[in-house]
């Protein structure tokens, strides 16, 4: 796996140990996932956003798990060389670690806005990939799960700094008045694209406005192709 930005943290999560040292049982692979539920032997199955299914074909090193339909998660894991009919790989899963999950919202009403909160919260970067946004976005918090994230798309006030190749969303955050300070946290957020398919269609990417503690900023996130995460083993 290439360690390039984003997707650093998923070849930090596979372990320093070098591929050549047989001799640690290590995971060799992670991806960003979205965790399905089933009928099938082990009630759930991870599917890539690259629409790559995952058969959790061994769970013997994370012991009893849950599954939640829908809930973006991180995952390190090894391939199996028996497949798993249905399913396009079969793996040792070693690690899975949820990630805040949400979807991206139109708002159209001036009262509907009004209930967004706009605490301070840093874009550091991130990708746009199948149907998912994931990123990772910095905050200060003393309790972290009081915490909430929203991406909603803005048809009440004009965007500013738009540029028509992108689809311009907002970025807000909820603190739960949780005290400004605290530990800074770098965390990972996902939102589902399904409710802005049509908008997004034939753009290169999003133009993400977010509110830094001090001014309002705008980055870009750029489109990324099928076939360039399979290049990358993502």
């Amino acid at each position: 796996m290439k360690k390039i930005g984003l997707f650093f943290a998923l070849a930090v999560a596979c372990g320093s140990v070098s591929c050549t040292d047989t001799t640690v049982d290590q995971p060799r692979q992670a991806s960003f996932v979205t965790v399905h539920q089933t009928a099938s032997v082990n009630g759930y199955y991870f599917e890539t956003d690259a629409y790559k299914t995952i058969f959790p074909g061994d769970v013997s090193r994370i012991g009893a798990y849950t599954p939640t339909e829908g809930q973006r998660a991180i995952i390190t894991y090894n391939l199996l060389e028996g497949d798993m009919p249905g399913y396009d790989y079969n793996a040792a899963i070693y690690g899975i670690g949820h990630i805040y999950t949400s979807s991206v919202r139109v708002v159209s009403d001036a009262d509907e806005l009004a209930t967004f909160a706009d605490d301070p919260a840093q874009f550091k970067e991130g990708r746009l990939l199948g149907e998912w946004i994931t990123m990772i976005v910095r905050c200060s918090a003393f309790d972290l799960s009081k915490h909430k994230f929203h991406m909603i798309v803005n048809d009440v006030v004009v965007p500013e700094n738009a540029d028509e190749e992108y689809l311009s969303v907002e970025l807000r955050h909820d603190d739960g008045d949780d005290a400004q300070g605290g530990q800074l946290y770098e965390i990972y957020v996902s939102f589902n694209t399904d409710a802005v398919a049509e908008r997004l269609e034939g753009l290169k990417g999003i133009m993400i406005r977010y509110y830094d503690g001090s001014v309002v900023q705008y980055s870009k996130i750029e489109r990324m192709a099928l076939e360039a995460s399979e290049a990358l083993g993502l």
